[in-house]
This record gives structure tokens, C-alpha cells and sequence, in this order.
């Protein structure tokens, strides 16, 4: 990427386009726009509604006449249409940015400035809170494991990583549209969760680097709206799924071969936890999101897994981090809370 990349097309500040993907989200998307257009610069602002019965979309209309609206006649769930908003949108940048989550005075300005500051940077997010107050996100690690290490709140005040990372959270996810349509925007087909990981996967194979910007800082309803949405088995067969997907898709064979048999057996063992905790839907879930990808390897051709690049474990290196015991019983424990 040319030092000239990290400018819009006139030489000045980016312009920016957000794009928020809705579905019956009366009781928050007007906080959401409302802290977008609080920003400065003003951005340009994108919804597409995914078929909502509730009044959100009439309620976007009277209220923010100056959004832009796509109308879908059904849940299309995030990925395909953040791609749709994507099409729609017009800025140099795009920050994807999810109904339930809102903006802090200046954020949009800091991930902007941090963008600029070096052309390897292809995306970034601000630092995530939970609504109730408290920490919530600072983008992630991958480990040897196949899951991925959440950096916290305790590894910032260390600076245990510094501040880039191996994926962002995609709740407020800032990236060149350039970049972002070059590396084939999400992969519609994962429906919902772990989208933003396999994008920034595919960014970093094309030489870039995603970051955590510290000082920006965005609250999130962490959960809010696929949670009303869909049930919680099916939730982890999403995850789960795309997941495996992910590595299938963008490691190399070396990768995969070392990375996917533990992966497998740690699924397993979550599965079994589930089950012994009294929740065996979640536990099925996880096991139909295993059984899911024996069907690939009879009859789906191996350009629907190819990557911009494979990449290995060795490339990796920088973003990947040690899998403790302690690590994964703190794992476990969230799975097991989480519904």
C-alpha cells in the first residue's frame, strides 16, 4: 500500500460511511444513530433492515431523514447485509457498526486519525464497554487451540500485547472500503458471528495489520439483539461452525493439520460440559456445527474454503498467543455462563 492510501481521494480527511445492519431494533437504534451523528465530521449513514416487523424502520425514517435505507424482506443475519451497506455506501472508509452499540464523543474522529497515522493499518476498533458499565472488548488473539484468546481488560493495563491484534470485534469495526472490498468483504454465507475474524484473517494475509485504538471508546449491549433473536443452541451452532470454517478457509495445510484436531477435541469437551450442565440443545448444536463440515469434503468444491492467501502459523506468530489450563477453564466457565 502506497503512503498516498491513508488519504481520501482529494487528498484531505477520509470521508466515512457507517453501516448499521437492523432487525427490530426499535428500543436502541435511535441512541445508535444519534451518537453517529454527534460525531465530527457528520458521516454518511447506511441502514439495512433485515425484514423488521416492529417500528424501526418508520421510526429511522421520521426521525433521520438524512439515512439512507435498504430494505431486505427477511433476516439476512449481519454478514450478507453489511456487504449490501457496504455496496450502498460511498465513503472512503466504512465503520461497521451494530444497533445495539453507540459511539462516544470523538471516537469516530480518533479510529480515523489512527488509520492515517500508518498505511498498514487496514481496520481498527475502539476500546468496548458494556452498557451496565465495565469492560467489554479490545479485539483478539489466536492461539494453537483454534478459539481465540478475548484480550483483557487486565492485558491492556499491562500492555500485554500492544495494540495490534489477530481480529477486531465487528460490533464497531473501522476499515478502508478499498481493503475492505479487495479482500472480498464478509463471507455472506457465515450468516452471523465470527465474520469480522475471517475478514481480519484475509487482511492480515494481504500483508496488513488490524489495531486496537485504546483511547477511542464505543458502549455495546453486548449480545442485545441476536440474543431476542435466536436461540441460544442455535447461537453456538453459528459460532462453532464458522469457526472451523475460518481455518479451513485461510490457514495452510500445515496450519490446519496442527490447529483443527485440537480444535475438534476441545469442541467436544465443551459439548460434553454442556451436557453435564444440564443444556444438551447447546451441546447438540455444537456437535451439528462439527457434523456440518463432513459434508464439504463429499460434495462442495474446495474454492468455496480458498483464501486470499493461506497462511501459517509461523505468519501468524506476531497474533498468536499461549493456550494456558487457566486459559481454558476461564473459557469453559463463559460458555457455560453464557446462556
Amino acid at each position: 500500500m502506497s503512503q498516498n492510501f491513508a488519504k481520501s481521494a482529494s487528498g484531505g480527511v477520509p470521508s466515512v460511511s457507517v453501516v448499521i445492519v437492523n432487525f427490530n431494533g426499535e428500543e436502541f437504534i435511535s441512541s445508535c444513530i444519534g451518537s453517529v451523528l454527534a460525531q465530527e465530521p457528520v458521516p454518511e449513514i447506511v441502514v439495512v433492515d433485515n425484514g423488521s416487523t416492529d417500528h424501526s424502520v418508520s421510526m429511522v425514517r421520521e426521525l433521520f431523514p438524512q439515512v439512507r435505507i435498504v430494505l431486505n424482506s427477511k433476516n439476512l443475519g449481519f454478514a450478507g447485509p453489511a456487504n449490501q451497506g457496504a455496496e450502498a455506501a460511498t465513503g472512503d472508509l466504512l465503520l461497521f457498526l451494530n444497533n445495539d452499540a453507540r459511539l462516544m464523543p470523538t471516537t469516530l474522529s480518533t479510529l480515523v486519525d489512527a488509520l492515517q497515522a500508518n498505511s498498514k493499518v487496514a481496520a481498527c476498533q475502539p476500546t468496548m464497554m458494556k452498557t451496565e458499565g465495565g469492560f467489554d472488548s479490545a479485539g483478539s488473539m489466536f492461539t494453537k487451540t483454534g478459539f481465540l484468546h478475548h484480550v483483557t481488560d487486565h492485558d491492556l493495563a499491562s500492555n500485554r500485547f500492544g495494540s495490534f491484534r489477530f481480529s477486531l470485534n465487528g460490533a464497531c469495526l473501522l476499515v478502508w472500503t478499498e481493503l475492505f472490498l479487495g479482500a472480498g468483504g464478509f463471507d455472506a454465507s457465515y450468516f452471523a458471528y465470527f465474520e469480522e475474524s475471517d475478514l481480519c484473517w484475509r487482511l492480515l494475509s494481504m500483508g496488513y495489520v488490524v489495531e486496537h485504538v485504546e483511547n477511542a471508546f464505543a458502549v455495546h449491549d453486548t449480545g442485545r439483539t441476536t440474543g431476542s433473536i435466536f436461540p441460544s443452541n442455535y447461537i453456538d451452532f453459528l459460532s462453532f461452525r464458522n469457526r472451523i470454517t475460518t481455518i479451513r478457509k485461510n490457514g495452510d495445510r500445515r496450519l490446519k493439520l496442527r490447529v483443527l484436531p485440537v480444535h475438534v477435541v476441545c469442541c467436544l469437551g465443551v459439548s460434553v460440559a454442556f451436557v453435564l450442565n444440564g443444556k444438551p440443545r447447546n451441546a447438540a448444536g455444537i456437535v451439528r456445527a462439527l457434523l456440518w463440515h463432513l459434508r464439504p469434503i463429499i460434495n462442495r468444491s474446495r474454492s468455496e474454503f480458498r483464501s486470499v492467501k493461506p497462511v501459517s502459523l509461523e505468519f501468524l506468530a506476531t497474533s498468536t498467543v499461549p493456550f494456558s489450563s487457566s486459559a481454558a477453564i476461564r473459557m469453559l466457565k463463559a460458555y457455560l455462563l453464557r446462556w
